[in-house]
């Protein structure tokens, strides 16, 4: 079964042709705005890339420095518990000579 599709598949992206244009229908309502259905990526300013880039590094750096040195905000400000201390009264078990 799986041959079976993994040979459609291969079919099917052989068969694209990955140079064919965008499909583009303009259409313009009856408002008099036009609108696309289906367009092709614009192109971006490189100044904008390199802003963008800039302001994504500074929120990482932002997010991995508090992480660091306010790690409680996250994992909480008290220890954490270990359960081999709890006694049995805490967890709520009987105890063994009770009937």
């Amino acid at each position: 079964m799986l041959l079976s599709r993994g040979a459609t598949i291969f079919k099917t992206v052989r068969n694209l042709n990955f140079n064919k244009p965008a499909i583009i229908n303009v259409r313009q309502s009856s408002d008099g705005a036009r609108w696309c259905y289906r367009s092709a990526p614009t192109t971006h300013n490189i100044p904008w890339l390199i802003v963008t880039e800039i302001c994504s590094g500074v929120m990482w750096w932002w997010v991995l420095w508090n992480f660091y040195h306010e790690s409680a905000h996250i994992f909480g400000h008290f220890p954490y518990p270990r359960p081999v201390e709890w006694s049995d009264e805490e967890l709520g078990i009987p105890p063994d000579d009770w009937n």
